[in-house]
């Protein structure tokens, strides 16, 4: 939530440029650990927490294989300096200042998993979110202050570098963060690791190829009206992922005794369920779009208000199942197999529309091959399922 509060005060202080540098530098500053295969590390450690005889060696093979990730992503960043300099037409000192911040966003969210699958929710829970309030008010107070983004970026990275340090010497005095790398579990760490990493990837891109594609073709401050106009309404989201989370499991009991009527009849529920929440979430925001904006994000971005109106049909596609299925039956290579399929599709039709009519084809070839993936998913399931 505080993610979405901290741009309601910049767009009060910084220019629409200043705001665009702000959505693209911590769009690519937040994706750098998928692109890199990093997701699946940290999702591994509950998995090995189960295994008391492997744990302390996993997770340490585990903090050894990010730490080696995020020292490639630093290398990387120094090497290519130049080459992303001309690439991507930053700010010299942002560039710098980006790469640093990479690196310890690889890094950042080791410490608290480990303490989540160890069992000790509290401490990590509350490690997060003290750091992420920091965070933020870090950034925003640095914005107060000096009145420019660059003081942004500097908080950003001053915090989450001291969530690194101090997590690092937490999880090195307890043993879990030390350097490690065992034959036995590197290779039993990776064959965990990487296809969970290499579908989280491929769902990003899904996700946000749109973002991703549209960043280097206009400029920043048209760029913030985009983002600003995809909006993210958390409240939606928890919802949604919280029904799955209880749907799945549900399912997947339901299969195991052989009870596929009841698991139909489960996903039925539950579709009707996301419909009537996401149904009047997206006319509301197709309606009020305009005073959305304008109380959001002041008549300075009054152009978001297409953006916002188009994107609001990404809520109602959330409705339509998509691997509920799948996952209940443990069938990953089927949700591969799609995400990869689509990843293709909706970069192709992100890049076509964006070409045929500027940026509001880039939503809405996300959202074509959001709904296509979405309606491939329930074909399937209506012809293995029934």
């Amino acid at each position: 939530m505080l993610n979405l509060i901290v741009p309601l005060f910049l767009v009060r202080l910084l220019t629409p440029e200043a705001i665009g540098q702000y959505k693209i530098f911590f769009l690519y500053l937040v994706l750098v650990p998928w692109f890199f295969l990093t997701a699946g590390i940290p999702n591994g450690l509950s998995y090995w927490a189960g295994h008391d005889e492997k744990r302390l060696s996993a997770f340490r093979t585990s903090w050894t294989f990010l730490v080696l990730i995020a020292t490639v992503v630093l290398a990387l960043g120094i090497v290519a300096y130049p080459g992303l300099r001309l690439w991507l037409d930053w700010n010299p000192f942002h560039l710098r200042l980006f790469i640093v911040s990479a690196f310890v966003q690889c890094l950042s969210t080791f410490f608290e998993e480990a303490a989540i699958a160890q069992g000790m929710i509290w401490r990590g829970a509350l490690f997060t979110s003290g750091f992420d309030l920091a965070r933020n008010m870090g950034m925003l107070g640095a914005a107060l202050y000096f009145k420019n983004i660059e003081a942004v970026f500097w908080a950003n990275f001053v915090v989450v570098g001291s969530k690194v340090a101090l997590g690092w010497a937490i999880g090195y005095k307890e043993g879990t963060q030390r350097l490690e790398f065992s034959p036995e579990m590197r290779q039993a760490v990776v064959k965990y690791a990487l296809p969970v990493s290499f579908s989280a990837a491929l769902g990003i891109i899904t996700t946000y190829n749109d973002q991703l594609i549209l960043s280097s073709m206009i400029p920043a401050a048209d760029f913030a009206m985009y983002s600003l106009g995809c909006l993210t309404v958390p409240p939606l989201l928890i919802i949604e992922t919280a029904i799955n989370r209880v749907l799945i499991p549900r399912m997947s009991r339901a299969f195991a005794t052989n009870k596929p009527a009841e698991a139909r009849l489960l996903l039925r529920e539950a579709t009707s369920e996301l419909t009537w929440l996401f149904l009047p979430s997206t006319v509301g925001l197709v309606l009020f779009a305009r005073p959305i904006v304008l109380l959001l994000f002041t008549a300075k971005f009054i152009g978001a208000t297409i953006f916002l109106r188009i994107s609001a049909f990404k809520y109602l596609q959330l409705a339509l199942p998509f691997d509920p299925v799948a996952r209940a039956r443990g069938n990953g290579k089927w949700i591969l197999r799609q995400l990869i399929v689509f990843s293709v599709v909706s970069i192709g039709l992100v890049i076509a529309l964006t070409k045929a009519i500027g940026a509001a084809g880039a939503i809405l070839g996300l959202l074509t091959a959001q709904y296509l993936m979405r309606f491939s998913s329930m074909k399937n399931i209506k012809a293995t399922e029934g």
